[in-house]
């Protein structure tokens, strides 16, 4: 009966592993060619500033497409990062700059795999009129493609806005994020295939998380489009007057059948052994 028990113990454990596949991070404190005070028109967050100290190649960011079209790139500001650091900002203009950056390991959200995206925004000096959008979605997000799947949430002057799925339909508003028009925010995306109707992993979700930094983060709203699709780059695209800062991107994956079957046999053999 013991052995039993043993066994089922390790059934489960085999049935629920998950392990982080990769994760990158970034403070925005390594790159050189900030702008002191305010755009002074050469000092882009790019590789072909005249001041690029390699830092932008290095850290693995390229240009944000949106709708086919190379967007501007964004700046790096002096001490208007998260505790006075140095932080991504947009000193030029509204929704038309971004950057993107490929996620740090392949994706399968139909195997169970989550893309996990954190990052601390202040948006108390957000020009109105426009968003700031934060994105995980597929390569066109860094090519001229033609737009693609993609997840993410718009956050206007007001902390409002709306949870973001293509292809396009309706796209819900999330109970705003008040913490990012009155000092710093934290905001977590979460994106997963989940069942639905039925049918398995024909669904893409997507949780957001908010809060002020270093407090509990309180669930803002839950997206799900009819769309399974695999993701492969993440864009930030902060509106005029908006800093973001400390990005950090998980993706968990859950081991594929026949790795839980592995470890399972595993445990069966180490049983074995054992009563001899």
């Amino acid at each position: 009966m013991k052995t039993c028990t043993t066994v089922l113990m390790v059934l489960l454990m085999a049935s629920t592993a998950y392990s982080a596949a990769g994760s990158f991070s970034d403070d925005f404190e390594s790159y050189g060619a900030y702008a002191a005070s305010g755009n002074n028109g050469n000092l882009w967050f790019n590789n072909t500033s005249p001041a690029d100290d390699g830092s932008y190649d290095a850290g693995g960011w390229v240009p944000y497409y949106s709708w086919g079209a190379e967007r501007d790139s964004l700046q790096i500001i002096d001490n208007g990062g998260y505790g006075g650091g140095l932080g991504l900002h947009n000193f030029d203009g509204t929704n038309a700059h971004g950057v993107s950056h490929a996620l740090p390991s392949a994706v399968d959200l139909a195997a169970g795999d989550t893309v996990e995206l954190s990052i601390r925004v202040n948006a108390t000096g957000q020009a109105g009129g426009g968003t700031s959008q934060i994105y995980v979605g597929t390569s066109y997000l860094m090519s001229a493609a033609t737009p693609d799947n993609y997840s993410g949430i718009s956050i206007n002057a007001a902390g409002n806005g709306s949870m973001l799925q293509n292809p396009l339909g309706a796209e819900p508003a999330h109970t705003g994020i008040s913490e990012a028009v009155s000092g710093w925010a934290q905001v977590k995306l979460v994106i997963y295939g989940a069942y639905h109707d039925g049918y398995e992993f024909d669904t893409t979700f997507m949780d957001v998380y908010a809060g002020e930094v270093g407090g509990e983060l309180t669930l803002r709203g839950t997206y799900g489009s009819n769309s399974l699709y695999t993701p492969t780059h993440i864009a930030l695209n902060p509106n005029l007057g908006t800093t973001y800062d400390d990005l950090s991107v998980t993706v968990t994956e859950i081991p594929e059948p026949a790795t839980m079957s592995l470890l399972a046999l595993g445990g069966l053999a180490s049983l074995r052994r054992r009563r001899r």
